[in-house]
Order: C-alpha cells, then sequence, then structure tokens
C-alpha cells in the first residue's frame, strides 16, 4: 500500500504527465462530455 504523503510526491514531481493520464482516462472523457452537452441545461442550483 502506497502512503499518502508518497502519492502527493508521485503526482507533484510530475503534474503534467499526472493530468495527461487522468485526462485520457475514459471514464473522465466519457463524463467531461456529459457535463459539456448537458451545463446549459442547468437553470438552478437544484
Amino acid at each position: 500500500m502506497v502512503s499518502t504523503y508518497l502519492s502527493y510526491n508521485l503526482v507533484t514531481r510530475d503534474l503534467k504527465g499526472s493530468l495527461d493520464r487522468v485526462a485520457s482516462d475514459s471514464t473522465v472523457t466519457r463524463q467531461t462530455q456529459y457535463f459539456k452537452d448537458n451545463i446549459d441545461k442547468v437553470t438552478s442550483v437544484e
């Protein structure tokens, strides 16, 4: 098991690479597209 501190260090050493890996994840891509398609339909906070 990796400690939180070690995980943090791994991410911050290569922040751009970490962000690119997350952005290329299929779930993130699908959820981002859903957000972009539906954000204009929001009319209230509730």
